[in-house]
């Protein structure tokens, strides 16, 4: 239009169209930019509860549209660990002091499991359910659970009765754990209000039963 307006022998101003052009395409993709990444946040919030912080992008590239796993079967090693006696615990001191120090002891057995690259599908209670190789690839699955029940029984287990004895329970815990690799299916489930992450399979069943 500039040019044909020229051929009349009228000059239209040419630069600053452009330049705003330009301003705002900048804009728009910055704001379109940052949208996306407040989007993610509460999603990227929600999966750091279940793996490694430092595995979230991988796994946020993983999920659909719809921040959904699907449903997928592999080979893995399931870990299963319970706290023995912790009933009469219950029953015998008070309500805060048991919580704080549920919420302790799931605390010192997730850190063991996201060092190792696991992920922590379920607490039960004082039950802890954990994974290695879903949804994260490992080829060495088997030994980062064996690693972590290790370092559970050794030194994870330890310092959180070092800890309980500075309060009201003085007892020391003793935990069991079951270890299982074969066959797990693994992906989210629940319905349309709440929706979990779950691995089920040979593999959890066995850890469990062990």
């Amino acid at each position: 239009m500039a040019q044909l307006a020229f051929n009349e022998g009228v000059i239209l101003p040419v630069l600053y169209p452009l330049v705003a052009l330009g301003v705002s395409t900048v804009g728009v993709v910055g704001v379109n930019t940052i949208a996306s990444r407040l989007e993610q946040e509460p999603a990227r919030a929600l999966f750091a509860r279940f793996v490694p912080r430092e595995a979230v992008d991988d796994v946020l590239a993983e999920a659909g549209d719809d921040l959904t796993l699907a449903g997928t079967e592999l080979d893995g090693t399931a870990l299963f660990i319970d706290l023995r006696s912790f009933t009469e615990v219950v029953d015998a001191h008070e309500p805060e002091e048991v919580m704080s120090g549920l919420n302790r002891y799931l605390e010192t057995v997730s850190r063991a499991v996201y060092r190792r690259g696991g992920t922590v599908v379920s607490y039960q209670g004082d039950v802890v359910l954990a994974v290695f190789r879903a949804p994260l690839v490992q080829t060495d699955h088997a030994a980062r659970a064996l690693g972590c029940a290790r370092a559970l029984v050794h030194e994870r287990l330890p310092e959180f009765n070092r800890w309980l004895a500075r309060g009201e329970i003085t007892n020391p815990f003793m935990t069991v754990i079951g270890l299982a690799s074969g066959t797990l299916r693994s992906g989210n489930v629940g319905s349309a209000d709440r929706v979990e992450y779950a691995a089920i399979g040979d593999a959890t069943n066995t850890a469990a039963r062990l």
